[in-house]
């Protein structure tokens, strides 16, 4: 991939989010309140902002009616274009549903009810998602179809992963997510729902296009290759995400860019050559760059949107103020990662003594693989495939107030940190075990 095309592609995706959140504005909003209504009367969706999932951990239906309103309410911009970008919503549950549980809901009154804010300092690209399943099948089944996608996606990446590379490698992966966090209650919460799919079908694309066999691949390629790849996939996320869990796609997009560039040296020892943990290092180095690079510039195009359309006051009061409240405030950087280490095992003891058997499990896998293949070995392939574990952490210190206020779902991405451990430990006495059957192939 050359400079030139990561450009035009940056640019077709921004004129695809723009068209899609303008396409979305017009859609009329019927069935939406239609759906809404009927969902708040059979209690399909609940006038708290929090409850309790079916494995006891917390739901965010706040961030939910938040998505599910995107779009209704009156503001005072009537312009179909601008509105898109808009993004007025009647606000949390405890603020929205009550509008939606009359016996007779008027449609001119919903629409015309004050909003309770616009909403334009993210993409709010889930409403793609959204407002198509919501209008056509309902709320309850609109979750159901997200628990299928999501299931799906994580399933396809794995599944992937078990075929292409190792099934001891996807299962050091998936167990720290699927054991110690909340990935079986996610889709009772939609914004949450679609960020996940998101980031586990990027994920999944990227190891299929870095691990496929063909004459055309190689481990050895361009690192605008990495650049571009990582860099679509933190863009996608960021234009579907409500600052969920930027962390955890963060860092499974670097674990899948790695464990394709593993795939493909796995299969092709005699023709590629030697596999170093310092190509690794920088494989990891551009897949993170190129991540944060396509996160941070989506996010930014949109505020510069913003700008253009709204003006500097409500630039400034809506996007400006908000995001410097949520990196700083007055929570400190140990406190926010505190609370984050109590929600992921505090309330779950069960989580703890898998935690700990994990990071066991790690330790013995260095060990193996410090007697077979060398403890220099040993110890640069595992940093270089697993060091970016320190993501969460670093997101907890950056985005404090976030993170502390909402950490009964910010603590998911210390399972992924945890799946970054495990899975670079495995990957790692992968390499020693198959460099051991043809000693020449791999250096460090």
């Amino acid at each position: 991939m050359t400079k030139k095309k990561l450009a035009l592609w940056t640019l077709g995706l921004l004129a695809i989010y723009c068209i899609a959140s303008i396409l979305m504005a017009l859609i009329p909003n019927q069935r939406v309140i239609t759906q809404l209504s009927s969902a708040a009367k059979s209690h399909s969706i609940s006038p708290l902002d929090y409850t309790k999932g079916y494995f006891g951990d917390e739901i965010d239906h706040y961030s939910e009616c938040i998505a599910l309103t995107q779009g209704l309410g009156r503001t005072k911009w009537s312009s179909d274009l601008v509105k898109g970008f808009a993004d007025p919503d009647l606000g949390p549950c405890d603020t929205s549903m009550s509008l939606f549980e009359g016996r007779v809901v008027s449609v001119h009154a919903i629409s015309n009810h004050a909003a309770y804010q616009n909403y334009f300092r993210y993409w709010n690209g889930y409403v793609v998602v959204t407002k198509p399943l919501l209008s056509i099948f309902g709320l309850r089944w609109a979750r159901f179809i997200m628990l299928g996608l999501t299931g799906l996606s994580v399933l396809g990446l794995f599944g992937l992963i078990w075929a292409r590379l190792s099934w001891f490698v996807a299962l050091a992966l998936a167990l720290p997510l699927l054991t110690t966090v909340d990935m079986w209650d996610i889709y009772q919460s939609l914004p949450h729902a679609i960020s996940t799919t998101v980031a586990f079908s990027m994920g999944a694309l990227i190891f299929h296009i870095l691990s496929k066999n063909s004459k055309k691949s190689s481990y050895s390629r361009s690192p605008l290759r990495y650049l571009g790849l990582s860099a679509l996939a933190g863009s996608i996320f960021n234009f579907v995400d409500l600052m969920t869990n930027p962390p955890l796609a963060w860092m499974l997009t670097v674990a899948c860019t790695l464990l394709g560039v593993v795939a493909y040296w796995k299969s092709n020892q005699v023709t590629e050559g030697n596999l170093a943990a310092g190509h690794l290092a920088r494989v990891s180095g551009w897949a993170s760059l190129g991540w944060l690079g396509g996160y941070s510039l989506t996010w930014v195009s949109k505020w510069i949107i913003d700008l253009l359309l709204f003006g500097w006051h409500e630039f400034v009061s809506q996007v400006f103020d908000e995001i410097t409240f949520r990196s700083g405030g007055s929570t400190t950087s140990v406190q926010a990662i505190s609370i984050n280490l109590r929600f992921w095992v505090g309330p779950f003891h069960h989580r703890t003594l898998i935690a700990a058997l994990l990071l066991l499990a790690s330790i013995t896998l260095i060990i193996w693989s410090a007697k077979t293949g060398g403890v220099k070995r040993a110890i640069t392939l595992v940093v270089a495939l697993g060091w970016y574990f320190i993501f969460s952490f670093v997101w907890y210190a950056l985005v404090r107030e976030q993170s502390y206020i909402q950490a009964f779902f910010t603590y998911r991405s210390l399972g992924m940190s945890l799946g970054v451990v495990f899975g670079a430990t495995a990957t790692s006495a992968l390499i020693v075990a198959t460099s051991q059957n043809n000693p020449n192939v791999l250096t460090t």
